[in-house]
C-alpha cells in the first residue's frame, strides 16, 4: 500500500481552523509560524476559514498573499465545533507530518524542526510535548494545567509496549490535548483517523486518544515547551452557561472517551475528575436544567464517577 498518492512537497504539515479570530491575534500566529527555525518554505500551512464572515477572509487573504505553502480552504457548514474544519483540512495533508494549531495560539520557533528531529530518529506515530499558556484577561480560568509527572531531567523518553499505557501518559501534560502533539501523517491516513463532529465538549481529547490506541511508539520531551495556549474567554471551555441541550449532549462525547479509556487498560481517573467536574458545574449553571435532566446525567455518567 502505497503511504501517498501524491509526492511529498513540505517537510510538515499545519491544520489551523479559523473562524473570525481577532486579526491582531492570528497576526501573532502567523508570525510564530513564519519563524520556524526549518524555513517557513518547508511547511505546508493549510488554514480552513470556517464560516467566515468576509472581513476575515480578506484579512487572511492579505497576509497570506505571496505564500505559496499557504494553502486557504474555505468551508460553509452548520458545524461549529472545529472538529470540522480539521477533519477537512485532513484531505490536503501534502508532508510526511502534521500539527494542528489553532488561530489564536502560537509555536515556539523550534518546534517543527525539533518534532521532525525526533520522527527522524525514533520513528514514532506521536510527539508529545509541553505547553505554555497566555489568559487573555484575569477573568478566565484554565481547566487544564502542564503539570507533568514526567522526568524534568530527561529531553525525551520512549514509550512502547506496557510503558504506552502508563500513568504519566494519561494524568498529565494537559489531558491528552491535540495542540502540543506532533502527529505521524501516514499514520493518521492508513487508520482514517477522524474527529468526531458530534463531540462538542473535548472533541480533541477523543481524537489523541483514537491515535494513542494503536499506535506502537509514542516519544515524549519533557522539557521542551513548544506550544503556547491562548485561555480565550470566548472559547467552549470557558463559556460556563449553557442550555440544558447543550449541557445534556456532554454525555456522547464523555461516554465515547471514558469508553475508549477502559478499552484501552489506560490510566483513567484524571480524566473521569476532570470531565465529570466540567459537566456537573455546567449542569448547575444551566438556567433551564431540570429535576429530570439531573436524573438523567446520574444515570448516564454515574457508572463512571463509581469508578
Amino acid at each position: 500500500m502505497k503511504k501517498f498518492e501524491h509526492e511529498l512537497n513540505y517537510k510538515a504539515t499545519i491544520i489551523t481552523p479559523f473562524h473570525n479570530t481577532d486579526i491582531d491575534i492570528f497576526k501573532e500566529t502567523f508570525k510564530s509560524v513564519k519563524a520556524q527555525t526549518i524555513g517557513f518554505e518547508n511547511i505546508e500551512w493549510v488554514i480552513v476559514l470556517h464560516n467566515c464572515e468576509q472581513k476575515y477572509i480578506d484579512a487572511v487573504k492579505e497576509l497570506a498573499a505571496g505564500h505559496e505553502n499557504v494553502k486557504l480552504k474555505e468551508l460553509k457548514n452548520n458545524s461549529r465545533s472545529a472538529s470540522s474544519p480539521r477533519n477537512y483540512g485532513l484531505n490536503f495533508i501534502n508532508s510526511p507530518y502534521v500539527e494542528f494549531l489553532d488561530s489564536d495560539d502560537t509555536i515556539n520557533e523550534k518546534t517543527i524542526e525539533t518534532c521532525i528531529d525526533v520522527m527522524a530518529r525514533h520513528k514514532p506515530q506521536v510527539v508529545v510535548f509541553r505547553m505554555a499558556y497566555k489568559k487573555q484577561n484575569e477573568s478566565v480560568t484554565s481547566v487544564i494545567t502542564d503539570v507533568t509527572l514526567w522526568n524534568p531531567l530527561k529531553e525525551e523518553i520512549v514509550l512502547t509496549g506496557e510503558k504506552l499505557r502508563c500513568k504519566e501518559l494519561f494524568s498529565s501534560i494537559n489531558l491528552c490535548l491535540l495542540h502540543n502533539r506532533f502527529f505521524d501523517a501516514d499514520y493518521i491516513k492508513r487508520n482514517n483517523f477522524k474527529f468526531d463532529e458530534e463531540i462538542i465538549m473535548a472533541e480533541d481529547v477523543h481524537f489523541t486518544l483514537l491515535c494513542y490506541e494503536k499506535a506502537e511508539k509514542i516519544v515524549v520531551l519533557p522539557q521542551f515547551i513548544g506550544h503556547n495556549y491562548f485561555v480565550n474567554s470566548k472559547s467552549a471551555v470557558q463559556n460556563s452557561v449553557r442550555s440544558r441541550e447543550v449541557t445534556l449532549k456532554f454525555s456522547y462525547g464523555y461516554k465515547k472517551i471514558f469508553d475508549l479509556l477502559l478499552n484501552m487498560g489506560a490510566y483513567y481517573n484524571h480524566f473521569f475528575i476532570t470531565l465529570l467536574n466540567l459537566y456537573v458545574k455546567s449542569a448547575y449553571r444551566s438556567p433551564d436544567f431540570t429535576a429530570e435532566d439531573w436524573a438523567t446525567l446520574r444515570r448516564e455518567m454515574g457508572p463512571y464517577a463509581k469508578m
